[in-house]
C-alpha cells in the first residue's frame, strides 16, 4: 500500500526563512487546531507539515478560518499512517521528538532541540501512540502547574516551537 497518499503544498512563492524541522500531526481531531498550527508553522519557519490519519487537510473550512491563508505558504503532505511516516523520516536522518507527558519526558527547558528533527504532536484525547513514543529520540513536555495537565495542542506547539527558535538563535 502506498503510505503517502497526498503530496500538496509547495510552501508558496515567498522567500521567507525556513528551518529544517518538520512537524507531524497524528490524528488531530480539530480542523481549527490544524489551521492554528499551519499559521504558527508559517510564522515560525517550519519546513513542512505532515498531516496523518484522521487529521483534516486543506481545503477545509475549519483550517481556513484559523490559518488565515497560512496553509498556502507551508509545504504539507498527508500520510495515512503516522508510525510509518515517522519511520520514513527517521530513516532520512531526522531525530524524532514527541510532545507527550510520560514518566520519561524531559522539560522543554532541559532538552537541546536538534535542528533537523520531526516534531510529533498527538491527538488531545488519545495522545501519541506507544509505538511512536518508543521510536522517539526525545520525549518532551511542558511543565504544568495547574489542575489541568496539558495545553491545547496548538498552544503547546507554539510554546515548543518558540523555545526551539530561541535555542537556535
Amino acid at each position: 500500500m502506498n503510505e503517502i497518499i497526498i503530496n500538496r503544498g509547495d510552501g508558496g512563492k515567498l522567500k521567507h526563512k525556513r528551518y529544517k524541522y518538520k512537524v507531524l500531526l497524528d490524528n488531530l481531531r480539530s480542523a481549527r487546531n490544524v489551521g492554528a498550527i499551519f499559521r504558527t508553522s508559517d510564522a515560525a519557519g517550519a519546513n513542512e507539515l505532515i498531516l496523518c490519519g484522521t487529521t483534516a487537510i486543506p481545503p477545509h473550512k475549519g483550517i481556513e478560518q484559523t490559518a488565515m491563508g497560512a496553509q498556502k505558504y507551508v509545504k504539507w503532505n498527508y500520510s495515512l499512517f503516522s508510525l510509518n511516516a515517522c519511520r520514513e523520516y527517521k530513516k532520512k536522518g531526522l531525530q524524532i521528538v514527541v510532545l507527550e507527558t510520560t514518566s520519561e519526558s524531559k522539560s522543554l527547558w532541559d532538552i537541546k532541540f536538534p535542528e533537523e528533527m520531526l516534531l510529533v504532536l498527538g491527538n488531545e484525547a488519545m495522545g501519541i501512540s506507544e509505538e511512536i513514543v518508543k521510536l522517539a529520540d526525545h520525549i518532551v513536555e511542558i511543565p504544568m502547574h495547574g489542575y489541568k495537565n496539558s495545553l491545547n495542542v496548538a498552544s503547546a506547539y507554539s510554546v515548543i516551537v518558540y523555545e526551539m527558535l530561541r535555542q537556535w538563535s
